[in-house]
């Protein structure tokens, strides 16, 4: 609530006091309530009947017009549509992200359930997922992980320990002993190309464009990487 001003209050005071005319009963100086009271009330009854005033709108508790209403809903629909593209590119654009985080990580997760279990680890490309899975020497091969690419990436070449090879037969293996194969994967993301590299040592990277020429790192006569 607003406060009021004593000058808000005493002015129209003073005028609808001074609209009785000249004075006011009093005894021994002190105006006689009774009297003005009886007056205000005999004043008011025999004003004249005509049209009500209209209402004061009160602010706190009138109701919006249809056409502020609509303006409203109108600025809303449009910020929506300005905003909801936006916030489906960042979130398809996260879940990429994720997706080749996941994608990324999975050769270290084979090296290291290749060390653990003591058997071959190998990922294979199925249709549109990649299967980890453990590959006994003499047994059926025992799923680990899968991660299911989608529609969001396309595999399109592949490499396998410097050799070009289809994407459909693709396989790469972490061994026991610590050691892998090389190899890596193109994949189209959108109208972007992207390669995952997998090096025999170390971490797997995202590099932009196609696997990088994998061939002039090995001797003719073997894997041995050349040393500069």
């Amino acid at each position: 609530m607003r406060p009021i001003s004593p000058a808000t209050t005493i002015r129209p005071l003073a005028a609808f006091i001074a609209s009785f005319g000249s004075g006011f009963p009093s005894q021994d100086g002190v105006i006689d309530g009774a009297v003005i009271i009886e007056r205000v009330l005999n004043r008011y009854r025999n004003a004249p009947s005509g049209p009500a005033s209209p209402k004061r709108r009160n602010p706190f508790t009138a109701a919006f017009t249809f056409v502020e209403v609509s303006v409203v809903i109108a600025v809303l629909l449009l910020m929506a549509a300005l905003i909801a593209p936006n916030l489906v590119a960042v979130q398809r654009s996260r879940d990429l992200r994720n997706l080749e985080a996941k994608v990324a990580r999975l050769p270290v997760e084979a090296r290291n359930e290749a060390v653990k279990s003591s058997t071959p680890v190998t990922i294979r490309l199925s249709d549109t997922a990649l299967v980890m899975e453990r590959t006994p020497a003499n047994d059926t091969a025992e799923p680990v992980k899968q991660i299911d690419l989608g529609t969001t990436m396309q595999v399109d070449d592949a490499q396998r320990n410097g050799q070009e090879v289809a994407a459909t037969s693709w396989q790469w293996t972490a061994y026991p002993d610590g050691t892998s194969d090389s190899g890596g994967l193109t994949v189209i993301e959108g109208d972007q190309r992207k390669s995952l590299v997998v090096p025999k040592t170390g971490f797997p990277t995202w590099v932009i464009g196609d696997l990088p020429d994998s061939s002039q790192d090995q001797w003719p006569a073997g894997d041995l990487l050349q040393r500069v």
